[in-house]
């Protein structure tokens, strides 16, 4: 078994999302090569970039904990989860919705 740890993806799901900034992102491309990868070598984790996990292995090891959430509060690390664009986020959110629509229909039975 492996596990595919990738940063943000540039895809539908982090539309809305401020990417960048001193955030990893990658391409979706990028963390298919991954799962291949990972499942020719048998690997049992495998971050997107690679050097991610190496890169905050080192982090927790050398820095300080009070500077490292310094670091990462300044950068705003977690602003991909707290400042969403709601506009261009209106097609995805509006897909789901019509999906979850439907599937709460098809478990009631579909439409009697």
């Amino acid at each position: 078994m492996s596990t595919v740890l990738p940063s943000a993806v540039r895809t539908e799901l982090s539309s809305g999302a401020p990417l960048g900034h001193g955030m990893p992102t990658v391409d979706p491309v990028e963390v298919a090569k991954a799962v291949v990868g990972a499942s020719l070598s048998g690997a049992r984790e495998v971050s997107v970039p690679r050097w991610l996990g190496p890169g905050w292995s080192l982090v927790d090891g050398l820095v300080p904990e009070w500077l490292e959430s310094r670091a990462r509060r300044l950068i705003g690390d977690n602003r991909a989860l707290t400042s969403l664009d709601a506009d261009a986020r209106r097609a995805y959110t509006d897909r789901i919705a019509r999906h979850a629509g439907s599937a709460d229909v098809a478990s009631r039975g579909g439409n009697r």
